[in-house]
């Protein structure tokens, strides 16, 4: 069951970043790059969710890592294509309307999630490995 909530809640989410995403397209001439950065949402938020509710095991803790890696990895080349291809896109959004930052917390929220679920269990399977003397 709390599973099945965490999936709604993320799919709703990545909706909701699709969405402010394709407003501030602005018919090509706005921020484009976060309309394709949202697709990643939809697998992202579901499985970021799921995995903070989740068990606690070897299989779970690869799976947070490979959020955690993927986090990063879109957010470097987030910022590489926003700042090479669409600057002025990106600073005539931000001055013109929130839409910019709405997204932009919205995107935060999976990563967030997703790297403080891995260090958590990290730091828990540590704990383990070494008698709870890190």
């Amino acid at each position: 069951m709390v599973q099945t909530g965490a999936v709604v809640a993320g799919l709703l989410c990545a909706a909701a970043m699709q969405g402010l995403a394709f407003f501030m397209m602005a018919a090509g001439e706005g921020w484009i790059a976060p309309f394709y950065f949202s697709f990643v949402g939809y697998l992202a938020f579901p499985l970021a969710f799921v995995q903070r509710a989740g068990a606690d095991d070897d299989e779970s803790l690869a799976v947070d890592g490979a959020l955690a890696f993927l986090a990063v990895g879109c957010d470097l080349f987030l910022l590489f294509t926003t700042m090479a291809y669409e600057l002025q896109y990106f600073l005539q959004s931000v001055s013109l309307t929130l839409l910019p930052m709405l997204w932009i917390g919205l995107w935060i929220i999976w990563q967030v999630v997703a790297i403080s679920t891995f260090l958590a269990k990290r730091r828990h399977r540590n704990a383990e490995l070494y008698g709870g003397n890190l």
